[in-house]
């Protein structure tokens, strides 16, 4: 790498880029060399770092110094801020990718609220007003590594991305469906001839990196405007810094063949620096890679079918469980793994089955366990049902929003609420492990009270890492299956679920899914390669899209059936034909996998414990 002063520009080549930075006009320039230089990007490296007491405003900026550090060259840009004793833009030029990150420091403490990342405040130049400044890359379609509209996955790029802990159905909060997302956006300069297909690279990335100590934002945001954009970090005033505080860098990364190669490259780094831990999967059991029966589609449509879809959940029963698998055994389908979904529970934070619904839960599975089928419970992050007010996170006036896993006495409880869930009985339920869900009710609001310091990402991780621990304590073998495809996460899940295939809140949401799933299973691979995938089956918007993705699951990952004789919520019912696909595609699949088919079950089956 060659560093040289053009003038007065600070001039950087790398292996695959130019970068330029003048000083009288601080604005990073990046050119891709491919045989020449092709003008790619400009960044902004000011960045704001604002508190709940004040903006960070720019008064004016210092002369650039260049250092060398190892392989990379720094170089830091001093900025004078109203709001910190000092600040530093840093850009790191590393032979294949750049980053930029902001480090401030102050007397006393403050407390973090948005922080601005490639964009800043300007008022230096004369000849251009003063004002806020975006940066620019040279593309014309962008696939962000956070899924929202099912129906879409090429964006334009003047289009906002949201990435983080915290969704819904409601406006505005549609990326829920993997929580969190790894934290990559990818931009070609071609544009998408379909909204569910990727075009033509090479594929600049642009990756936030962070330990996960440091990920205590609970929002990524790309907020574009008019070619434009900036990425902005929302620590919902819960982040303290004393003294000094650096933010997560962004990375630029070049000429990827796809956005799921960017994403493979930035787990790499993540795991070569030391951020970021690989999983222990590749040790798995091989009951674990054994096709799944969920309840939770049969539930919907039977709810659906009687007029009342809002009560799904108490169709979680004996009863109906029985009914579905004994309907799938009559087409010689037989599940290696069950998993009995919500609600099970009396109470949403607690490990007691509904007396009523479930009244020898622990008898049930292990029957089950007898016929050589392991069983899975589900299980709802951040539910407060059941759990003491002192050991919640809280609004102002005290009321509970959602369990704190940064208290230590609720994780300890949580602890052995998961050890009930997969202990053996008399004091146990005897499950094989846990199906997570409701992880993107991550509280994200200001003006919340919680234990502490763990916020936003930090504190999702600090959630299901305690699950994740409980769980494998109790019970070594015990599967848990998440939809958190984040390298930082990689550590705290077995498998990833792809989540429900529609959002059922959209206008119009009954949309081709099959390009949506093959979508997110790519981000899974690339993000966390050694957890298996577990392709999830609902929602159905008609029985041919069930069909055609039937057809693909064993290419993506464990193929789960959520139904027993129709489909939801198009409630179309399955056929002769289709539980003969069904039970073929099981046959191949374990077949592949080397696993033994259950077959019609035995007594003598048995499961070892």
């Amino acid at each position: 790498m060659n560093v040289s002063r053009d003038g007065e520009a600070v001039r950087v080549e790398g292996a695959a880029y130019v970068l330029s930075l003048r000083p009288d006009r601080p604005f990073v320039e990046l050119s891709e060399l491919d045989g020449e230089a092709r003008a790619l990007a400009r960044l902004n490296p000011i960045g704001a770092v604002d508190t709940v007491d004040g903006l960070d405003a720019t008064v004016r900026i210092g002369e650039p110094r260049v250092d060398r550090r190892d392989r990379d060259i720094l170089i830091e840009l001093p900025v004078e801020s109203r709001a910190w004793r000092s600040k530093r833009a840093i850009v790191r030029c590393a032979d294949d990718e750049v980053g930029l990150s902001v480090a401030v420091a102050r007397d006393g403490r403050a407390r973090l609220s948005d922080v601005r990342l490639l964009g800043g405040w300007y008022p230096t130049d004369r000849r251009w007003p003063a004002a806020w400044y975006r940066s620019r890359i040279e593309a014309r379609s962008l696939v962000p590594a956070a899924p929202a509209d099912p129906s879409r996955i090429a964006l334009d790029p003047n289009e906002g991305v949201r990435f983080g802990v915290s969704g819904g159905g409601q406006p505005g909060r549609g990326s829920w469906f993997l929580t969190p997302p790894p934290f990559v956006l990818a931009f070609s300069p071609l544009a998408a001839d379909a909204r569910d297909r990727i075009p033509e690279g090479p594929w600049t990335s642009v990756a936030v990196r962070s330990a996960l100590a440091g990920a205590t934002f609970s929002e990524l945001a790309y907020e574009p405007v008019d070619g434009g954009f900036h990425l902005r970090l929302a620590y919902d005033g819960m982040t303290d810094v004393v003294g000094e505080w650096r933010s997560p860098e962004v990375v630029v990364g070049f000429a990827a063949a796809n956005p799921y190669a960017a994403i493979a490259r930035e787990t790499e780094r993540l795991r070569a620096s030391g951020l970021a831990r690989a999983s222990s999967v590749q040790h798995a059991p091989a009951w674990w890679r054994q096709p799944i029966f969920c309840g939770w589609g049969a539930q919907s449509a039977l709810a659906r079918a009687a007029g009342r879809p809002a009560a799904a959940g108490l169709r979680s029963s004996r009863a109906d469980y029985d009914q579905f698998l004994e309907t799938l055994e009559g087409h010689a389908i037989v599940p290696g793994t069950i998993v009995i979904d919500d609600r099970w529970q009396s109470r949403y934070g607690l490990a007691d089955p509904d007396p009523d619904r479930w009244p020898d839960l622990a008898g049930w599975i292990a029957e089950r366990h007898e016929r050589a089928q392991r069983v899975l419970l589900w299980w709802k992050a951040w539910d407060a049902d059941g759990v003491p007010a002192e050991w919640c996170i809280r609004t102002s006036d005290d009321r509970p929003v959602a369990a704190d896993p940064s208290h230590p006495d609720y994780r300890r409880f949580l602890a052995a609420e998961i050890g009930r869930v997969v202990g053996p009985p008399p004091e146990g339920l005897g499950a094989d492990g846990l199906k997570l869900d409701f992880t993107a009710q991550t509280p994200s609001a200001p003006g919340l009270v919680h234990h502490g310091p763990e916020w936003g990402v930090g504190l999702l991780h600090r959630l299901l890492a305690t699950i994740h621990d409980a769980a494998k304590a109790t019970r070594p073998d015990a599967m848990v299956v998440a939809h958190a495809p984040n390298p930082l996460f990689a550590d705290v899940a077995d498998a990833v679920r792809l989540n429900d295939l529609l959002r059922l809140d959209d206008p119009e949401p009954l949309v081709p899914i099959v390009a949506q799933a093959r979508h997110r299973a790519a981000i899974a691979r690339a993000a966390c390669p050694e957890l298996l995938i577990e392709t999830d089956d609902w929602a159905m918007p008609s029985l041919a899209e069930w069909r055609a993705y039937l057809a693909v699951k064993p290419e993506l990952g464990i193929p789960s059936l959520y139904y027993a004789d129709r489909v939801d919520p198009s409630g179309e019912a399955l056929e002769d034909a289709d539980y003969e696909a069904v039970a073929a595609t099981w046959r191949t699949w374990r077949a592949r996998q080397g696993l033994p088919d259950p077959g019609r079950p035995t007594a003598q089956a048995g499961v070892a414990r």
